[in-house]
């Protein structure tokens, strides 16, 4: 995201590198994968991680023992075969991507051979992006306004926006915490980090449900009431939000 630019008519993320990725806008009515002069659309609505019809990012893989170390976009469906032209008409992907990458329906968009610095926290946040995207059509339109886009890439450059690791706990007190929490829904799904506009419940709420469930499981140990309460600060309200403020509706 450090290469990406506010444009007429969305957000530019060019590829990495120049003449080997692709270049992806992100605009209010869609997102559009371009090679050279070539180019998909892509419907937000059809934004479906790991579904049988849509497309996603994922990994890029680059290496002959497949290690995932750069960026993608994946189509499936009625996608896969668009993807896979866009590919074979381009030299320089066929000759790279298809050489290290056997999957003709993804394309690159971070070409890499190798972890790089932000890489992983990158992947992950377009991600949770593109997903919000397709959950939040009332979003789509601020990726229009310049201002909006550019306080966006000041965000991202200037807040953590890396994935919030599961947590299962390494005794037992805390992974009774932690089952307990994930049992009663306390948890934020995309990717350890909540949507800026997700409402959370007070803490009083969340403590108290914990509380009353490891209390009701005779297996549980006795709940001990203050340090459940800096667990459910520390591990579930104050994780900080991924940065697409810019993007909700005044």
């Amino acid at each position: 995201m450090s290469g990406a630019l506010p444009v007429e008519g969305g957000l530019l993320i060019p590829g990495k590198s120049p003449g080997r990725g692709c270049d992806l806008l992100l605009a209010p009515y869609g997102a559009y994968l371009k090679v050279a002069d070539l180019g998909i659309w892509l419907s937000y609505e059809d934004y479906h991680p790991s579904g049988a019809e849509g497309w996603e990012i994922k990994n890029w893989t680059a290496t002959r023992g497949g290690d995932p170390i750069g960026v993608a976009v994946h189509g499936t469906g009625r996608y896969a075969e668009p993807f896979t032209q866009l590919r074979r008409q381009h030299g320089v992907l066929r000759r790279i991507g298809d050489r290290l990458n056997d999957r003709p329906d993804t394309l690159p968009l971070w070409a890499a051979f190798g972890q790089a610095r932000g890489m992983r926290a990158d992947l992950f946040a377009m991600e949770a992006l593109c997903r919000a995207l397709s959950s939040h059509p009332q979003w789509r339109a601020q990726l229009g306004v310049p201002s909006r886009v550019a306080q966006l890439l000041w965000d991202f450059a200037a807040q953590v926006h890396s994935p919030v690791p599961e947590r299962t706990g390494g005794r037992r007190k805390s992974t009774e915490f932690f089952m307990t929490m994930q049992i009663l829904g306390f948890q934020h799904r995309l990717w350890g980090r909540p949507l800026p506009d997700e409402p959370r419940p007070d803490l009083d709420v969340v403590v108290g449900a914990v509380v009353k469930a490891l209390t009701a499981n005779r297996s549980a140990l006795p709940p001990d009431e203050p340090w459940i309460r800096k667990m459910v600060h520390k591990h579930y309200l104050d994780i900080t939000p991924w940065p697409f403020v810019a993007l909700m509706p005044t």
